[in-house]
């Protein structure tokens, strides 16, 4: 004799937060379950599934029989995206170089980002404007920062040496972002000797 096994059905809200969890079930009990990509979401062997990251799943629930079914899961929550690339810097001292840029968005955020610079350097949100070398605010408006420029140099204040660091983008709940500022160099002025 040859048996045709029922499909098990999940049932459940196949959503969830960074952070949350939600509860699946199945038709047929006595199964196991499993989640393609844990760093996305993890489930438990009773059905919560808990949001590790942003991100799409497969959770998968076999039954003792063999068979199999599966549903994909997505994880939302704030999220922070950067790009560009900064290269290294050169400066005499007490003269601020040339600007640098990169960009920023957020998405689903639930408080501002915030930019923190390595001492050293400076911080603008446009070329031109006020640069400050302590943390910059990126103020969300209904949990979205829209395309931001973000402007970086070496700071006019900084001393005779070597500088180097990351700039970081952090947001409560969101992935935080960092962008690398390879060794950079300010130079001293020379001196001039002689009769004057």
């Amino acid at each position: 004799a040859s048996t045709v096994n029922a499909l098990p059905t999940i049932t459940g809200t196949a959503t969830t937060v960074i952070g949350g969890t939600s509860t699946l079930s199945s038709t047929i009990t006595g199964g196991t379950w499993s989640s393609s990509t844990t760093a996305v979401a993890t489930i438990s062997a009773s059905g919560v599934v808990t949001g590790i990251a942003n991100g799409t799943t497969t959770i998968t629930y076999t039954a003792a029989t063999g068979c199999a079914t599966t549903v994909s899961f997505t994880v939302a929550g704030p999220s922070i995206k950067k790009s560009g690339t900064i290269t290294a810097f050169t400066a005499c001292v007490g003269t601020a170089t040339a600007a640098q840029s990169f960009t920023v968005t957020g998405a689903d955020l639930t408080n501002n980002i915030v930019i923190a610079i390595p001492t050293g350097f400076e911080l603008a949100t446009t070329s031109g404007g006020t640069y400050t070398t302590s943390s910059l605010t990126l103020t969300q408006s209904s949990g979205t920062v829209t395309n931001t420029t973000i402007y970086v140099r070496l700071s006019a204040s900084a001393a005779t040496g070597t500088y180097s660091g990351s700039i970081s983008l952090t947001a409560s709940g969101a992935t935080t972002q960092t962008i690398t500022i390879p060794a950079s160099t300010v130079n001293a002025l020379p001196n001039i000797t002689g009769t004057l």
